[in-house]
């Protein structure tokens, strides 16, 4: 589990579970990592996988689907710091950690 702590209120997440695929078998790539405003997701899977841009708290910032090769990402409007990017595809899910700066 992982606990985010902000004063007195906090939020825990539940672990990520792989199914399906194992982690070398996700070939999804994700650069510059830190960023500034945009970074570039790279999809190399062969299959059509959506992702979802959350803060480190949970707030849901961007979401959509990657059909396949390179993808830019606006996140100009989100504040810097830790960012999550969540991808999913077939039957697994991979979470990559990232800084916005």
């Amino acid at each position: 589990h992982v606990r985010v702590t902000e004063g007195a209120c906090y939020k825990e997440s539940q672990p990520v579970i792989f199914t399906g695929l194992a982690f070398d078998e996700f070939p999804v790539m994700v650069a510059p990592n830190p960023f500034k405003n945009e970074f570039v997701i790279i999809n190399n899977s062969g299959v059509a996988t959506s992702y979802l841009l959350i803060d480190a708290v949970g707030r849901e910032y961007k979401k959509g689907v990657l059909s396949g090769g390179e993808t830019k990402i606006n996140a100009e409007h989100m504040p810097a710091g830790v960012v999550f990017i969540k991808i999913f595809g077939g039957q697994g899910a991979r979470v990559i950690r990232m800084i916005k700066q």
